[in-house]
Parts: C-alpha cells; sequence; structure tokens
C-alpha cells in the first residue's frame, strides 16, 4: 500500500512538472522572447557615446600615420603589454588602415597609456623613434607581446629588437636605460585618464570616445558618419 501511495505521489509531482513546462514554453517568458530586450539594451548602450575636445588632447610630436590634414583623427591610448590592444593590431587596425588611413581618410595617432605594464615598452618605442623606425618598433612590439612582455623592462631585449630593425642598438639601449621618455609615457597616461578613459585600448576619433577593442564595423561606422 505503500509503495503504492509513493508511486501515486511522484506520477502527481511529474505531471505537474509537465504542465508548468508547457506553459512556459508557450507563454512570454521564453528565451527566444527575451532576445530583442537584450538587443535593444546593447544598442542604447552603444548610442551613449562620451564627448571630449580635441583641444584636450596634446597631437604634436606623437606618432601618427595618414594624412595630417584628414578630415578624421582617432587617437588611440594604448598599452604594449594589453593583449586586448594586441587584438586591436592584429584585428581591426589593418582594415582600418587599408580602407581610411592609406586613402588619406583618417589621421591616426598612437598615444601611451600604461595600465598593465608596458611602460618601458612605450619608452624604447620612442626611442626607436628618434631613428625613424617608431612604428616599425610599434609592429615588432605587439608580435612579440606574448612572449617578452614580462622582459620588457630589460635593455637586452631592446638591443636585439634594434638589431633585428637594423637599428643603431647602442644608441637605442643608452635612450632607453637614460629613461629620455619616461616623462612623455606618464604625461600621456595623465591625459587618457583625464578625458576619462582608463582602459585600454581606448580611442577618441574626432572627440568622440570609444572604449575597448571593438570590432572593425564600429569604427567604420563612426568615420562614414564624420565623413559625410
Amino acid at each position: 500500500m505503500k509503495n503504492e501511495n509513493s508511486l501515486t505521489f511522484i506520477a502527481i509531482i511529474i505531471a505537474g512538472l509537465i504542465i508548468g513546462g508547457a506553459i512556459l514554453i508557450s507563454g512570454n517568458g521564453s528565451p527566444a522572447d527575451e532576445d530583442p530586450v537584450i538587443e535593444e539594451d546593447e544598442q542604447e548602450l552603444a548610442e551613449d557615446s562620451e564627448e571630449v575636445s580635441m583641444d584636450n588632447i596634446e597631437l604634436d610630436e606623437w606618432p601618427s600615420l595618414g594624412d595630417s590634414e584628414a578630415p578624421v583623427t582617432i587617437v588611440e591610448y594604448s598599452d604594449y603589454a594589453c593583449p586586448f590592444c594586441g587584438s586591436f593590431f592584429e584585428e581591426t587596425f589593418p582594415d582600418i588602415k587599408e580602407n581610411y588611413i592609406d586613402t588619406g581618410q583618417v589621421r591616426f595617432v598612437y598615444k601611451d597609456l600604461v595600465v598593465v605594464g608596458g611602460d618601458k615598452a612605450a619608452e624604447a618605442a620612442h626611442c626607436a623613434g628618434e631613428q625613424d623606425a617608431y612604428w616599425d618598433y610599434h609592429d615588432l612590439l605587439f608580435q612579440n607581446l606574448e612572449q617578452d612582455r614580462d622582459d620588457w623592462a630589460d635593455s637586452e631585449i631592446h638591443a636585439g629588437y634594434a638589431e633585428e630593425l637594423n637599428l643603431d642598438s647602442q644608441e637605442l639601449v643608452d635612450c632607453f636605460e637614460d629613461g629620455r621618455y619616461t616623462e612623455k609615457v606618464q604625461r600621456s597616461t595623465e591625459e587618457a585618464t583625464g578625458l576619462g578613459i582608463t582602459g585600454t585600448p581606448g580611442f577618441v576619433i574626432n572627440g568622440e570616445i570609444v572604449k575597448g577593442a571593438q570590432p572593425y564595423e564600429a569604427f567604420e561606422e563612426i568615420i562614414e558618419r564624420e565623413l559625410n
């Protein structure tokens, strides 16, 4: 008798679960019905952009690519030791360069925002700039980010990079060890945080702040809007 009562009780529970599941699937609480709400929230966040004055950004004597008179200026605040900055360099920057920088529509300025320890790499890159090799050094640093970032305080690794790029390695090392660009890197970091950019990579596109390693399409949308 006890076994029969137990089986009856279990059957009632199972039936209740089946009915409840059917109501949930047919009602307004289905996961499929929630998707449009999530998309709308994401769209609202994307449209909630921040604006700053380009007059508050130091552009002279900073490495740049493209026409200095281009109608759109993109300033990237980046840390050479930041994996997300590396992702932007590998995945998004090449398309921006090909479609907008090389065509004279965008001026691209690279500035330093040290948040995860890429300060020494940044200083070495500016030292390479004294030999007209800033961008070559910039590319090499990102290409070696994962394997070398813990060693960038060591002048020997920068001597090796200089030799790889056919630079005067002793001249670069002397610049690096003298800390010739320590203050410049720090100044740029302070500028970025003053604008409200505290993570890397961060961008300012004609005064509009874009935070994070956004996909190419996000940059394309803003650039096209500025051009038109």
